[in-house]
């Protein structure tokens, strides 16, 4: 739940100090199938969506604690079509490795949002 208003702040603040960078017109679809990136308790008990995202996260980026924040402006600059990810995020994705880039993307069907969040973060810590 505390991912989901994570998300939710993420997405509707700008960071202070980086800009946003727009992705208008939105090049990428949604992944087929569709997975929540987050997990969501069910009404009738036990959890919808990912499971695993808290431990990629934590594997993936060691140095922000627990990574969910970081996952939160991922997809929140995903879902929004414009990236407004934070310096220390930025700094954690241009230094992990490519098995880690791999997982954390995968969810997304096109390897343009990869490349225009890496960019953008390239340029943030530059």
């Amino acid at each position: 739940m505390s991912l989901i208003v994570i998300l939710l702040i993420s997405s509707s603040l700008s960071p202070q100090t980086v800009t946003s960078f727009s992705l208008f017109p939105f090049p990428f679809p949604l992944p087929i199938p569709f997975s929540l990136p987050f997990s969501l308790p069910s009404i009738f008990g036990g959890i919808i969506g990912r499971d695993n995202h808290s431990e990629l996260a934590r594997r993936c980026f060691p140095d922000l604690g627990d990574g969910e924040a970081c996952m939160a402006e991922i997809f929140g600059s995903f879902f929004n079509r414009q990236i407004t990810i934070g310096p220390e995020c930025c700094k954690a994705i241009v230094e992990i490795d490519e098995d880690c880039t791999q997982a954390v993307f995968k969810q997304f069907s096109d390897s343009l949002f990869t490349s225009s969040v890496k960019q953008f973060c390239s340029y943030i810590n530059s």
